[in-house]
């Protein structure tokens, strides 16, 4: 059983952000490498949360992490977005 990987400190400052994967486009392979940097999972675990966009891919960061993960998802090739947790009234 492989060791989990540390997620990159710059992706996960803390705070109110979340990145939602849309579509992980046509190099998934790169797509899971970002994923897997921004939260710390393995390969294999970072393909499977990739196969089931749209899925929330990170969530607790600031806005400057989450528009890091966005922009390194968006130039791996996917399709991802930085969005407020929903809060009920």
């Amino acid at each position: 059983m492989s060791k989990p990987r540390a997620a990159l400190p710059s992706l996960t400052e803390p705070g109110q952000c979340q990145v939602v994967l849309q579509v992980s486009g046509a190099s998934p392979v790169r797509v899971i490498t970002v994923i897997s940097e921004a939260t710390g999972l393995d390969f294999i675990s970072a393909s499977k949360l990739a196969q089931e966009a749209p899925v929330v891919v990170v969530s607790g960061i600031s806005a400057a992490s989450a528009e890091r993960v966005v922009e390194r998802l968006q130039g791996a090739g996917a399709r991802a977005v930085q969005t407020e947790p929903y809060q009920p009234p």
